[in-house]
């Protein structure tokens, strides 16, 4: 891989010694991609949390280090394992808390931007189109890169944070233009009137293009709520980290333009029978009896809270049922400001903010009866929790909530 004089530098040490490991990181990982070189990278969405299990002090002592020195581009992190306002609420351990909060001061230290979210684009992180990043978190992934035709890879921790530190990332994958094109045709014909159906459709897709690249035809515009869902449907059952919309995303005023050119592998329909199949699919609880109903995967926007809010006004939850919306503590603090978690609050729910039961592991959510509107949760929580899912769109999870069972 080739070097510029200045990163040469910085790996030997001129710079420092933190940023001589930053960068062996990202050479070693770039050399393992077959990257040509390193380039700057202009938006970062990294991790700066504890681990679920073991070793949290040594991640603590590692983040401390790394938080020693600036950010040099705009760095958000990614969802966190605990609610810094409700810990005891939803059963974190106070240990656990204090080495969250410990670092904290640190990552402000550092310019780093605590948004603790699996969506940064509802919290103001939306880069614009062509812009390099550098982000983790599958569904956002997807999101940058078709959505916002941003461009980046599928990143981890272990590349994030040197490239917040260094302002660099290896060149391949996304970053080059010949691997954004279509690689299959998905013709919609099934009507996507939720945004659990848009992920439904995410799931399919994802399903069919595994590690490529899904072109999806004959849709209308999803709002904002419905492309965070697909997204993260995508990137559940494929490993789809870009997609186009023909005449919607930025990438595909045209099917030609999303597919450069070339011509699709394969084709497919997407009809209301595959919809069911997905639903069908994703529900694995025979019993009708629901535990916990969960909300906002990814994290809910503040327009979601506003459903949920509104089909619960006047009513109560069923004392056996728990509900729970998941969202940023920036988007919380808006609901509270306008009412909307007092009228949540008020029939028996609650808001999660800043993680949710698969990131936080926590013991309340085990061996649960569990019912979702998101793909994504449907899809790991009986791995993560040992739970069994009921599947369905917002509505149906909200009536669901009150009446107690399915």
């Amino acid at each position: 891989m080739k070097l510029t004089d200045g990163q040469k530098r910085m790996l030997e040490g001129e710079d420092g010694p933190i940023l001589a490991m930053a960068m062996t990181y990202l050479v070693k990982y770039g050399e393992a991609m077959s990257a040509d070189a390193l380039i700057p990278v202009r938006n970062v969405h990294t991790t700066f949390t504890i681990p679920m299990a073991g070793g949290s002090e040594d991640v603590v002592e590692l983040l401390k280090m790394f938080g020693q020195l600036r950010v040099k581009v705009p760095t958000t992190t990614h969802v966190g394992f605990i609610d810094f306002k409700k810990w005891r609420e939803f059963g974190i351990e106070e240990r656990r808390y204090q080495l969250q909060a410990s670092l904290v001061p640190i990552a402000a230290q550092a310019g780093i931007q605590l948004t603790w979210t699996c969506a940064p684009e509802i919290v103001g992180n939306a880069p614009l189109k062509g812009q390099t990043c550098a982000w983790m978190e599958s569904a956002a992934i997807a999101y940058a890169n078709g959505i916002l035709g941003a461009r980046t890879n599928r990143e981890g921790a272990e590349s994030t944070i040197p490239a917040a530190l260094t302002g660099l990332i290896p060149r391949f994958g996304n970053h080059l233009t010949k691997n954004r094109r279509g690689t299959i045709l998905v013709d919609v014909e099934a009507d996507l009137e939720n945004l659990t159906d848009w992920g439904t459709l995410g799931y399919f897709g994802g399903a069919l293009a595994g590690l490529g690249v899904p072109v999806f035809r004959k849709c209308h515009v999803p709002t904002l709520e419905e492309a965070k869902e697909l997204c993260a449907a995508l990137a559940t059952e494929g490993g789809v980290g870009m997609f186009h919309i023909v005449g919607i995303t930025p990438e595909a005023a045209t099917q030609e333009a999303a597919f450069q050119g070339d011509k699709p592998r394969s084709r497919h329909i997407f009809t209301n029978k595959e919809k069911k199949a997905v639903y069908a699919r994703l529900n694995n609880c025979p019993s009708p009896e629901v535990d916990i109903v969960m909300l906002g995967c990814p994290h809910a926007t503040l327009t979601e809270i506003v459903e949920v809010a509104h089909l619960l006004e006047g009513k109560k939850i069923s004392p056996n049922v728990e509900l729970w919306v998941c969202t940023t503590d920036s988007i919380r603090s808006y609901a509270e400001k306008l009412g909307y978690d007092k009228m949540i609050a008020d029939a028996g729910g609650k808001i999660m903010a800043d993680t949710c039961p698969c990131i936080s592991q926590i013991d309340m959510a085990r061996n649960k009866k569990y019912m979702t509107n998101s793909v994504k949760q449907a899809y790991y929580a009986p791995g993560q929790l040992r739970a069994q899912v009921h599947f369905a769109n917002t509505r149906d999870c909200v009536e669901t909530a009150i009446k107690g069972r399915r």
